[in-house]
This record gives structure tokens, sequence and C-alpha cells, in this order.
């Protein structure tokens, strides 16, 4: 059973790597919409140049893969910082100086890079449905652009800034909690530890947020710390380093009840 006075010390990491986190997805967040909004202005400007008075054009033409790379470009950039400074937060826990870890940084940079491609590949699937249903009902090319308020249908230039609602926050907060926590466990690696522990919403479990042992308090390997840096999207998992002195496996280490700042949303 850890000690009182090890739970505080965890609790408060835990409650700056969320404050830190949360610092990071603000800034995303705006960095996003402003994307989206005017990545939504350049499909509807492909879409009006290239098809002109004809309702086509399919989604492939409109979101392509210089999109792919736009979008990468940002995330990678803001998440490189996010990265450090998870490091530099696992290093201060253990009382260890910070090191350059800039190819490890890069190959979870590359990880984030990749996953762009499902996000503009489900911005593509929507913009498919919108040409569909913008041809079935006889829209006008501009109004399959700019939607159909009326009839409630959402153009494209909607559609692409705001596939869903909270879109951009969404994205942010899921991408940053990947890169952070897998940054975390990567720092630890490096100071020869072999487990974390989570600190995670009363309710969330390991795999997902439903299945899998409950994940707040849990004792894991750092390979499973890696394939579940979070169990679902906008998840508030904090991964924290963890020593075996520090607690026995058989039983969660006295971190019963989480702070409200790193409690599931």
């Amino acid at each position: 059973m850890a000690s009182p006075a090890r739970a505080f010390r965890a609790e408060s990491h835990a409650r700056r790597v969320r404050q830190l986190r949360d610092q990071h997805a603000r800034r995303l967040t705006v960095t996003l919409r402003r994307f989206f909004r005017e990545q939504a202005e350049r499909v509807v400007r492909r879409y009006l140049h290239r098809y002109g008075l004809q309702a086509k054009g399919e989604a492939h033409d409109l979101l392509d893969d210089d999109e792919t790379t736009r979008l990468a470009r940002v995330l990678v950039a803001a998440l490189g910082v996010s990265a450090r400074d998870a490091m530099d937060l696992a290093a201060a826990f253990l009382a260890e100086e910070p090191l350059s870890e800039n190819e490890r940084i890069t190959a979870l940079l590359s990880a984030s890079a990749q996953r762009v491609v499902g996000i503009n590949a489900y911005t593509r699937r929507m913009i498919q449905e919108a040409l569909v249903a913008g041809r079935a009902a006889g829209y006008t090319p501009y109004q399959i652009a700019y939607g159909v308020a009326k009839d409630g249908f959402r153009g494209l230039a909607d559609v692409v800034a705001e596939t869903y609602k909270g879109r951009a926050e969404t994205i942010a907060r899921t991408e940053l909690g990947t890169v952070m926590n897998l940054a975390a466990v990567q720092r630890v690696e490096r100071a020869g530890l072999t487990q974390v522990q989570l600190m995670d919403g009363p309710g969330c479990h390991l795999f997902t947020h439903t299945s899998g042992p409950l994940a707040n308090g849990l004792v894991v390997s750092l390979a499973e710390a890696q394939r579940y840096p979070l169990s679902h999207i906008n998840c508030r998992r904090v991964v924290l380093p963890y020593r075996p002195e520090w607690g026995g496996l058989g039983e969660a280490p006295t971190i019963v009840q989480v702070p409200q700042i790193v409690r599931a949303a």
C-alpha cells in the first residue's frame, strides 16, 4: 500500500499533467478550428470551380492527399511541444534530469501523422454523403456547397468545418492525451522502470471505457500502457512512473479518488 505522501505526490503530478494537457488542448483546438474552416473553404472552391453548374464531384477529388499533409503538419507542430513537456514532467517525478529524446519524439509524431489519414477518411465519407444527398434532392452546386437551411441540409462547407459537434476539441484532446501518455511511458522506460500506474475516471476501464479492469490506480506494464494510452476519445487518463516498492501489484495503491481535474469527461 502506498504511503499518504506518495499518494499526494502522485495526485499532484497527475493534476499538473492534466493542467498542462488542458492548456495545450485549448491552443490546439483554436488552431484546428481555424484549419477546418480554411479546409472547408478550399473544398468548396474546388467543388464550384471544377464542376460549375453541374452537381457532380467525388469526395476524393475535393479532399486529396495534400489535405492530409496539411493537417499532419498542424498536429505535429503542436504535439511535438506536448511530448517534450510530458517527458520532462515524468523526469521531474522521478527526480531525474530531462533528456534529449528527439528520435523517440519523432517516432511518436510519425504515428500521430498516420492517424490523420483516419481523420480525413472520415471527413471524406461525410463529404461523399453530402454530395449524394444533395444530388438526390436536386440541389444546385451552390446549395450543395453551402447547404439548404430550410431542409436541414448541411452543405460541404459545414460538413468539413465541423463534421460532428466539438470536432476540433475532440481531436485535440484525444491526440494530446495519446501522445503525452506515450511520451511519459518512453521517459519511464529510459529511466529503467518496467511499470507505470494509471490515473483515470472512477468508471473508466483499461481497454475501452467499459471493458477490461478498472483503470484508476491500476499498475500495468510498459507494453500495456503503450497499447492503451487512452481507452476512448476524450479520455482523461494519466500515466505515472511507478516503482514496485511504492505498492504491491495485488492491490491498487492508495489513490482511490481521482482529483476532479483528472476525472473522465
